[in-house]
């Protein structure tokens, strides 16, 4: 089933990019969610790398906040087209990721505190 869902994608301390997903009820609440996120980002000082709402098949569990580094070890390759709803697949700890930010689409390898729901 797909959900409504924010891709966020900024940079670690490390400069490595990291992925977080927040799931919404409708459109109008992502984009919402979005900008109230963007803002406190923007406060923040962080990275911003890419940000669109879109539909996602993939559950990930909910993000905590105040989680450090050594948290981020759940690894996604995040697919980012400049037309097309964007996709995320899970990595193991050994698959090879080539990322390729500047291309069309976009290819991030990210980490995340976020993990597939069903890993739990």
């Amino acid at each position: 089933m797909l959900k409504i869902a924010f891709l966020l994608l900024t940079l670690t301390e490390a400069g490595d990019p990291r992925l977080t997903v927040s799931y919404s009820e409708t459109p109008e609440e992502c984009e919402g969610l979005g900008f109230a996120i963007l803002g406190i980002l923007d406060e923040a000082g962080a990275t911003v790398l890419h940000h669109r709402c879109g539909e996602t098949a993939l559950d990930l569990t909910p993000f905590e906040h105040g989680l450090g580094p050594e948290h981020e070890v759940n690894r996604f390759r995040v697919t980012v087209p400049v037309d097309a709803d964007w996709s995320i697949e899970p990595l193991s700890a050994e698959a090879a990721c080539q990322g390729a930010p500047d291309s069309n689409p976009a290819v991030y390898c990210a980490v995340s505190v976020q993990a597939v729901a069903d890993d739990r």
